[in-house]
């Protein structure tokens, strides 16, 4: 069974891939990275936010280790956070995310101009 993606997993992929590896990596998260990784089958789309942004992180780190990283989700997905470095901290992969839309979007704070 396929899980649809979430908006934040769809912005990284916007930024980190072009097509048409784009749409193949979303197509395989939503249907390899799902309720059919082990003790995620009654899941939601938001509770595999870690998961996925683990797989998109190591292949945006090394394009080659896609098989690796739904692989490494399939089997033990703690194996996945250490390879991302998500492992120690349970938000790491949301201060990523931040990192990487602010990075990509060169986007500042609103509140920035007050400190210049």
């Amino acid at each position: 069974m396929s899980l649809p993606l979430t908006k934040k997993v769809n912005k990284l992929l916007e930024l980190l891939f072009e097509e048409p590896l784009l749409s193949k990596l979303a197509r395989r998260l939503e249907i390899e990275a799902a309720e059919n990784i082990p003790f995620h089958n009654n899941s939601k789309s938001a509770d595999m936010d870690r998961i996925r942004f683990s797989i998109l992180k190591v292949i945006a780190t090394n394009v080659d280790s896609e098989e690796n990283a739904f692989d490494l989700a399939k089997t033990d997905w703690r194996d996945l956070f250490v390879a991302a470095g998500f492992a120690d901290d349970a938000n790491e992969h949301k201060n990523w995310y931040r990192t990487i839309t602010k990075k990509k979007l060169n986007k500042t704070p609103w509140w920035d101009f007050w400190k210049r």
